[in-house]
């Protein structure tokens, strides 16, 4: 069995609010956020089950 995601847009708008939120915080610190929810989003679809991820 496979399973399909989408990220809404409003919620890619939410992340790259959020990045540029923390890089203005500190340096290098967007990327670490953004890492950290890349990997928290792979964690997740592997749970699932799913071989695939595109997004």
């Amino acid at each position: 069995m496979s399973y399909a995601y989408r990220l809404l847009q409003q919620a890619h708008i939410d992340l790259a609010d959020a990045y540029i939120w923390y890089e203005n915080e500190q340096t290098g610190l967007g990327e670490k956020f953004s890492a950290s929810v890349n990997d928290k989003i792979s964690v997740t679809i592997a749970k699932l089950g799913v071989n695939n991820l595109f997004i």
